[in-house]
């Protein structure tokens, strides 16, 4: 007799039962390929499966800034959502507080408390990506109250022009030994002051000397105690011989007070010049004027309504006691149409 074999058998048997149908089969349906259609969420190992690739680009404060509030928070900021399970963190080591993902993904703040006057390291990751970066918070905030009526003298040889391009030579076109400025009065609700500022010579003695007909009032802006700005317009003599003198718009005097106000340290000063005043009527955009490499922009000084901008910086900004603006230029009492009194002769 003859012996079939089982595999053989087998698929006589499934051929048979394949029969023909009868055409009224209505739940017959094609056999499904599973691969064909994928509905998992994500909990296999194919290609669907989400990539934490996130990085980080960029951290506020910025790395190595200085003068941070100590109630600031940090923030870092990612280039793509973080899902909350994916990794990431953010830590301002030695310091108490914690950080919160944002609803979107695509930041993380830190928040907690500072001390005045400290580094801090912050340490944040998004996936992969790992980042360190620094700041330091400001000093404590001073008692603004015994700063009224100092006088702070800066010596103009110790200022660096970084603006214009050659500043070296421009520094040399201006006639100024001291820049001076004296804090006359304080408003501590408002965390501001009134100040006087002028230039000044030399005594013979090193002891700078003001000059009053260039004195005018300034305000002095001391929200971010102990840094402080004083801004205003500001005239300099450009010609010793014959008095030519020079305005410089938008002037401004930043600076670090001294816990005991005895300097101001970090001192940065900004301002805006009409070079036609400078330069024997050469306006900005001149081939005179291109020789300092300047960087001209829009102001209301110059007859041509474009300014030189002045950048410049100094390491200190010394407190001379016995210097008082205010007594030794008092103001011109107004006269004619004028009423009350001006330090504009």
């Amino acid at each position: 007799m003859r012996t079939w074999h089982p595999v053989f058998l087998a698929i006589v048997l499934a051929a048979c039962s394949g029969g023909k149908d009868s055409g009224n089969d209505t739940n017959d349906s094609p056999p499904t390929d599973a691969g064909d259609a994928d509905t998992d969420s994500d909990t296999d190992s194919d290609t669907d499966v989400d990539v934490c690739d996130a990085s980080v680009v960029a951290v506020d404060p910025e790395d190595g800034a200085d003068g941070i509030d100590p109630s600031s928070s940090v923030t870092v900021t990612f280039d793509v959502p973080v899902e909350t399970t994916q990794t990431w963190s953010l830590e301002v080591l030695d310091a108490d507080g914690s950080a919160t993902l944002a609803p979107d993904g695509l930041s993380a703040t830190w928040t907690g408390s500072l001390d005045p006057d400290t580094t801090y390291t912050v340490e944040a990751t998004a996936c992969d990506d790992e980042w360190q970066s620094t700041f330091r918070t400001s000093p404590p905030p001073l008692d603004l109250a015994s700063l009224a009526g100092n006088s702070y003298v800066l010596d103009w040889n110790s200022v660096t022009l970084t603006e214009p391009g050659k500043g070296e030579v421009l520094k040399g076109l201006i006639n100024v030994t001291y820049v001076l400025a004296q804090i006359t009065s304080v408003d501590t609700g408002v965390e501001t002051a009134t100040a006087l500022g002028t230039i000044g010579n030399d005594d013979g003695y090193g002891n700078a000397v003001p000059v009053c007909e260039l004195v005018v009032p300034q305000t002095a802006d001391f929200s971010q105690n102990p840094y402080f700005s004083i801004t205003g317009n500001f005239t300099v003599v450009v010609n010793a011989s014959t008095g030519q003198q020079a305005t410089i718009e938008d002037f401004s005097l930043l600076g670090l007070m001294a816990a005991d106000g005895s300097e101001i340290t970090d001192v940065q000063l900004h301002g805006l010049a009409a070079t036609e005043q400078f330069l024997d009527g050469a306006d900005c955009q001149s081939i005179t004027v291109s020789l300092l490499d300047p960087n001209c922009v829009p102001c209301t000084t110059s007859s041509t309504g474009m300014c030189m901008e002045i950048d410049g910086t100094a390491p200190v900004a010394a407190l001379q006691p016995a210097l008082d603006i205010e007594t030794a230029c008092p103001p011109v009492t107004g006269t004619g149409t004028g009423t009350g009194t001006s330090y504009y002769p």
